[in-house]
C-alpha cells in the first residue's frame, strides 16, 4: 500500500499563496464565460481558438468591425520590402485548414490554419498558430513556397502565431503571440463601438488568452512542478509528481484517448523510476481539507490544479525541430531491425527479422515522419502498435510504448516502459543494437511476468 506523502500540504500551502495574489486569482478563477463552459480538453484549443481568429480577421463578418482588426494585424507585423498591403471588403475569403500542395506533386505538404486572400487588392496573408507545440517538418517553409508560387505578383504576409513567443524556423514568417494578437483586437475596440453581443464574445476570447498565455504566475508555476524550473531540463521534483497523480481526479483521458499530460508524466517518471507513486486520493484528499480550511471550496480547488496543470513548464513542450543526427540513428535502427539497406526517406512498412521480434511479437517496423521514431505493427490486426521515439540528443529515447488508434483504447500514461525498464541516456551513447537488445529485454520481462500484460493492457504475445 503506498504511504501517504507529507508534500500534500506543503503543496496545498503553495497553491493558496497563488491565489492570495488578485491577478493570479483572476486567471487561475476566471468568472464563467463561453470558453469555460464548452471546454472539452486542451487539444481542442488550437481548432478553437483559429476559428475566433479568422472570424475577426474577415472584413465581410458580422462582428461590425470590417477590416480593422486584419489591417491592424498587418500593421502589426509587415517590414516590407515594398508598401504596406491593405485589405479592403470587397472580393476577399478566409479559411481554416486550406490545403497546400507541394510543389514538386500532387501530395498535400499540409494544411494552413488560417488564410486571408484579397482578390480585390492582391493580398494574402498565411497565419500559423501553435498552442504548446512549434512548428515541424520544415512546414513553415513548405507553406511560404506554396503560397508564393500559388499567388505569384500578390503581395503576401506570413505570421506564425503562438501562445508564447517564439522564432519560426523559417525567415520568411514574422513571429507574433496571442497576447500581441489581444493587442491588435484592442486597439480596434477603443475606436470603435460593435454590439453588446460581439463584445461579449471578444471578451471570452480575450479572457481566455489571458488564462492561458505566459504572465507573471509562470515561473511561480514552474517552481511547483520543479526546484530547479529555471534549467533546461529541470531534475529535482518539487510538486511534479503530486500534480502528476491528482491530474486524472481532475481530467481524466479525453475522448480520443489522449492522457493530457502524458509527456511530462513520463519525463518525471523517468526522474522518479525507484520512487514509489503517489496515492492520488491521499493527495487529492488533503488538498480539499486545507482548501477549506481556508474557506475555498472543492470546486476553485479542482480550477486552480487544472489551471496549474495548463500552465506546466514550457520546456517540456513538444519539439518538432529535428536534432542533429536522430534521423540517421532511427534509419540505421531500421536497417538492424530488416537486415535491408533502407532505399529513402519514402520508405513503408518492412517485415522485422524473426531474431529482432520478440518471438514474432514485433511484426513490422516503419521509421516516422520525419526520422525522428520507428512504429512497430503497423497494418497488424489484433496487435497494438508500438513506438520507439526520441529527438532530445541528451535524454533518449523519449519515449517506448504502445499507442493507440482509433479502434484500441491505449492510456498512454500507464504505458511507461521508458524510464522503468529503458534507461534515458545521452544519445551519443547509445547504438542501434543496443537500443532494442534493451526493448527487447523490457518486453520480455513484462512478458515472463504476472499476466504477461504491460502497465496500459496490453498482451505481450
Amino acid at each position: 500500500m503506498t504511504e501517504p506523502d507529507p508534500r500534500a500540504d506543503d503543496l496545498a500551502d503553495a497553491l493558496l499563496a497563488l491565489l492570495d495574489e488578485p491577478a493570479i486569482e483572476r486567471r487561475a478563477l476566471p468568472p464563467a464565460n463561453f470558453w469555460s463552459i464548452v471546454h472539452y480538453g486542451e487539444q481542442s484549443y488550437e481548432n478553437r481558438y483559429n476559428r475566433v481568429v479568422r472570424w475577426l480577421l474577415d472584413p465581410t463578418e458580422n462582428h461590425g468591425l470590417d477590416a480593422a482588426v486584419v489591417n491592424s494585424l498587418i500593421a502589426a507585423v509587415w517590414a516590407g520590402p515594398g508598401e504596406q498591403p491593405v485589405v479592403g471588403v470587397r472580393r476577399v475569403r478566409t479559411g481554416i485548414e486550406t490545403p497546400a500542395p507541394r510543389a514538386s506533386d500532387a501530395a498535400l505538404a499540409g494544411r494552413i490554419d488560417i488564410t486571408v486572400v484579397d482578390h480585390a487588392n492582391r493580398v494574402v496573408i498565411a497565419i500559423e498558430s501553435k498552442l504548446a507545440s512549434s512548428a515541424h517538418d520544415e512546414q513553415l517553409r513548405r507553406y511560404r513556397e506554396w503560397i508564393t508560387s500559388a499567388y505569384a505578383g500578390w503581395q503576401h504576409v506570413f505570421v506564425f502565431l503562438t501562445e508564447v513567443a517564439e522564432q519560426p524556423d523559417d525567415e520568411g514568417w514574422t513571429a507574433l503571440t496571442y497576447g500581441d494578437f489581444v493587442d491588435v483586437i484592442a486597439a480596434e475596440r477603443e475606436t470603435r463601438k460593435v454590439a453588446s453581443r460581439v463584445d461579449a464574445v471578444i471578451d471570452d476570447f480575450v479572457a481566455d488568452v489571458d488564462r492561458r498565455g505566459a504572465g507573471p504566475a509562470d515561473e511561480r508555476i514552474a517552481g511547483l512542478f520543479f526546484t530547479d524550473a529555471a534549467e533546461p531540463k529541470p531534475a529535482q521534483v518539487r510538486f511534479a509528481d503530486l500534480l502528476l497523480a491528482v491530474a486524472d481526479e481532475i481530467e481524466p483521458a479525453d475522448a480520443e484517448r489522449r492522457a493530457p499530460h502524458a509527456r511530462l508524466a513520463a519525463y518525471v517518471a523517468g526522474l522518479r523510476s525507484s520512487a514509489p507513486a503517489p496515492a492520488a486520493s491521499h493527495v487529492f484528499g488533503r488538498l480539499t481539507t486545507r482548501f477549506e480550511e481556508r474557506s475555498r471550496s472543492s470546486s476553485e480547488l479542482v480550477r486552480t490544479l487544472s489551471y496549474v496543470l495548463d500552465h506546466a513548464p514550457r520546456i517540456l513542450a513538444q519539439d518538432h525541430a529535428k536534432a542533429p543526427g536522430v534521423a540517421e540513428f532511427f534509419s540505421a535502427y531500421a536497417e538492424h531491425l530488416t537486415g535491408r539497406a533502407r532505399r529513402s526517406a519514402r520508405d513503408g512498412v518492412s517485415t522485422v527479422r524473426p531474431e529482432q521480434s520478440l518471438g514474432g511479437y514485433l511484426r513490422t517496423v516503419r521509421v516516422n515522419q520525419g526520422g525522428k521514431g520507428v512504429t512497430f505493427n503497423e497494418r497488424v490486426e489484433g496487435v497494438a502498435r508500438f513506438r520507439v521515439s526520441g529527438n532530445d540528443l541528451a535524454v533518449f529515447p523519449w519515449w517506448v510504448g504502445h499507442i493507440g488508434d482509433e479502434t484500441r483504447n491505449i492510456p498512454r500514461s500507464a504505458c511507461g516502459i521508458v524510464g522503468a525498464r529503458v534507461q534515458r541516456r545521452p544519445l551519443a551513447e547509445w547504438t542501434p543494437e543496443e537500443l532494442h537488445a534493451a526493448v527487447l529485454a523490457a518486453l520480455g520481462d513484462i512478458a515472463a511476468h504476472g499476466d504477461g500484460r504491460c502497465g496500459c493492457g496490453e498482451a505481450i504475445r
